[in-house]
């Protein structure tokens, strides 16, 4: 059967009062390749907030004959009852995609009958096969019916050539909506680390595959050339090439780009340099942010992080020294972690000027080893059908126990690490607004605050007219005596 006419969906799990600040990346590449091949496609972003009104509104009247809808576990059950809804109205096939359909796999179509097909892991070339007609047993990577029972066509390989994947352009978006005149871009995909908590070899596989220079330079000439100047890179492991990194700087350096750089998605301290950061910094890389997970050495070989904490501190150094706003992750009562190597992480962040410190709540997600290592020792405390479909990082509810921290102990060092992360916040407001002097407390008090940080960045007047203003007052910072001391430990 062949699809000429197809509706992508995007879930919501955020509420009424969020907008999200840019579109889904994941969706773009899907819509992408549907626009390469001549197929007509829809979108609805439900994170702006359509409604189930508006769905079927759309629907209507753009009579598709696939439905595909890209989903994560956060509020998959909601996602199902929209499903249902569409289902029963239209009677239209639906397919499904995206990281909760990796890591559940086959249980997507079991728990809901309505759906028709489940694409796992990359779907660019899934979609594109599947509306061409191709013989479905033939399609790789694919759950779907047959006789009443759910079959699989076997794994489907990564695409190994990602510069053949146009980038998205998003055709077909409401751009103007979404809260800040900012693009995410991807420039790798898969990870050859295998760290115990993280999901992505389920969803992006084990192996590293980069875009080249050309690719990359591409996309950002492309967004640049249309009024975007700001660009979060989305990789797991974007400096993962030292040499791409510096060649990608000397590009944008070349064509002469007055824009600004977050990393703000993560980095690994191992694959950094004083001088790859100086380059970036020099071509407007103004945010990093740091996977610290621990600051324990023993607790980092049990997470398999494959990084010594002495790496780490040299990272986080080099990067406050360079004046990045820094922000670094960290997780909270791993397993095998004791109450004195949490109160380690809080110690740390004290050190360094750093903008954020992130703890989060482990969620033991399907796939990993960390998951099956807490469910073969019955040490789960919740039910993952539940949690994975309720419960974010930032809750301040432990999902498992270990026979080293309890419930209850786990549950203290969540409102600590809350406490904590506001600590930084406030200490790094008050360096920043040190021309206020002594009021300077008082928007430091506030703006630390973790509701009043949440709100401002799902503000739409803050993201769209304020954060321009502050981005580029941070790639201008001169290096000035009192920046150099922001620089310096505490």
């Amino acid at each position: 059967m062949r699809y000429e006419r197809v509706l992508l969906l995007r879930q919501n799990t955020r509420g009424m009062f969020y907008a999200p600040r840019r579109p889904p990346v994941g969706i773009g590449y899907l819509a992408e390749s549907l626009l390469r091949h001549n197929i007509k496609y829809a979108i609805i972003d439900r994170e702006l907030g359509h409604t189930i009104e508006d769905i079927m509104g759309k629907i209507a009247a753009f009579n598709p004959d696939l439905v595909g809808i890209s989903m994560v576990s956060l509020g998959y059950k909601k996602a199902y009852e929209m499903i249902q809804q569409i289902k029963n109205e239209f009677k239209v096939d639906i397919a499904i995609g995206g990281p909760h359909t990796s890591a559940f796999q086959e249980s997507t179509l079991e728990e809901c009958s309505e759906i028709d097909f489940a694409s796992i892991s990359e779907s660019d070339e899934t979609i594109v096969e599947l509306c061409h007609g191709k013989t479905i047993e033939n399609i790789e990577g694919l759950y779907y019916r047959q006789n009443g029972k759910v079959v699989f066509s076997g794994k489907r390989r990564p695409i190994a050539d990602i510069d053949s994947l146009a980038f998205p352009t998003y055709t077909g978006f409401e751009m103007d909506r979404y809260l800040s005149k900012e693009m995410g871009i991807l420039t790798s995909r898969g990870c050859p680390f295998g760290c115990t908590f993280c999901a992505v070899h389920s969803i992006m596989g084990a192996k590293i595959r980069m875009r080249s220079v050309d690719s990359v330079m591409s996309e950002i000439q492309y967004w640049y050339d249309r009024g975007y100047k700001t660009f979060l890179v989305m990789d797991d492991n974007f400096t993962f090439n030292r040499q791409r990194v510096l060649d990608i700087c000397a590009e944008i350096e070349s064509r002469k780009l007055d824009i600004q750089i977050s990393l703000a998605n993560g980095v690994r301290a191992d694959k950094v340099d004083e001088y790859m950061l100086k380059r970036l910094r020099d071509v407007g890389a103004w945010e990093v942010q740091i996977a610290v997970e621990s600051a324990n050495d023993r607790v980092l070989k049990l997470l398999n992080k494959g990084e010594t904490l002495d790496v780490i501190r040299k990272a986080v150094d080099m990067a406050c020294r360079l004046n990045y706003d820094v922000g670094l992750n960290f997780l909270i009562g791993s397993p095998g972690e004791t109450w004195l190597e949490v109160h380690n992480s809080f110690k740390f962040v004290d050190h360094y000027p750093i903008q954020l410190a992130f703890f989060f709540n482990i969620i033991p997600y399907p796939g990993t080893r960390m998951f099956d290592y807490l469910k073969n020792n019955h040490l789960l405390r919740a039910d993952p059908v539940e949690y994975l479909g309720t419960i974010r990082e930032g809750v301040l509810r432990p999902l498992f126990e270990t026979p080293e921290l309890s419930l209850k102990q786990r549950k203290k060092l969540l409102g600590k690490a809350r406490k904590t992360s506001e600590k930084v916040r406030r200490r790094y407001l008050r360096r920043r607004l040190t021309k206020l002097g002594p009021l300077a407390w008082i928007p430091a008090f506030l703006g630390s605050w973790h509701f009043t940080a949440v709100w401002l960045k799902r503000n739409k007047i803050v993201s769209k007219y304020l954060l321009p203003i502050y981005y580029k007052s941070r790639k201008t910072l001169s290096r000035s005596p009192e920046a150099e001391d922001v620089c310096i430990r505490d």
